[in-house]
């Protein structure tokens, strides 16, 4: 039902709520709707029905997805940093603080939690030994949300990507790579690089050189590269040409470098 507030009540003596328009706000900004259909029983029983017929098994299923993928994720993250540096893990005490965590979580209305591997690698890549350190970053956070949020709204995501990439990238021996950002990513986090040519040119973006980190470059010298073409008008001879032989031969190069 829709109309104009009254500016002196009504006859009957009582003021109407205003209530937000539910249409499209192309009308003067004094018209309201009444929701009051929305509480008649019969219409709150059917919605009730259809609510429940269609939430219930997807909560299920998507509570029981959450819980296993984030006990899988805490435990393979835990095992990780306990081989990396000489620890223990205790699954007991790893799932107790997931299920209390998630608990917490489900009580004020909150996301599901799990150990998160990219979050954990950015945390170790900056000097964090012990839990206080994801206090500390749950208080800057806090921080960032209620002050700073404005700061960080322009912010692109590939910033937030690489971030992560190169902490990732920080667990492997070697990375082989095209001539890429991962490529580039891997060389700038210390990680020994194995670069494959084909159309593009190594002279001008061949992996930033580091001391104490060996880097190899791949290419099959053919007359035609670099074309710098995206779509190869021959036969693409500059990557085919190019055995895994030659790729394997190169990371063994560059694992007898760093020993």
């Amino acid at each position: 039902m829709t109309g104009q507030p009254p500016s002196g009540g009504s006859p009957g003596g009582r003021k109407s709520a205003p209530v937000l328009n539910a249409g499209r706000f192309s009308g003067p900004v004094d018209q309201y709707v009444s929701f009051d259909a929305l509480a008649a029983p019969g219409i709150q029983k059917e919605c009730g029905r259809e609510v429940a017929a269609v939430t219930v098994p997807g909560v299920v299923i998507g509570a029981g997805s959450c819980a296993w993928t984030g006990a899988v994720e805490t435990a393979a993250i835990g095992r990780m940093f306990a081989s990396k540096h000489g620890g223990r893990l205790d699954a007991n005490q790893e799932f107790l603080a997931l299920a209390g965590a998630n608990l917490a979580a489900g009580l004020a209305h909150g996301f599901p939690v799990s150990g998160g591997m990219s979050q954990s690698l950015v945390n170790e890549s900056a000097g964090a030994r012990t839990p206080l350190s994801g206090f500390i970053a749950a208080v800057f956070t806090l921080i960032v949300v209620l002050f700073a949020s404005g700061l960080l709204r322009n912010l692109p995501q590939p910033v937030l990507a690489a971030i992560v990439l190169a902490a990732v990238m920080s667990l492997a021996s070697a990375c082989v790579s095209n001539d890429s950002g991962a490529m580039h990513l891997a060389a700038a986090a210390g990680v020994p690089t194995v670069a494959i040519f084909g159309p593009t040119n190594e002279r001008a973006t061949a992996p930033f050189a580091r001391p104490r980190v060996a880097t190899a470059v791949i290419t099959n010298p053919v007359w035609c590269r670099p074309c710098m073409l995206r779509e190869c008008p021959i036969d693409h001879r500059c990557m085919t040409g190019i055995e895994p032989g030659h790729v394997l031969a190169a990371i063994d190069r560059i694992a007898r470098a760093i020993i």
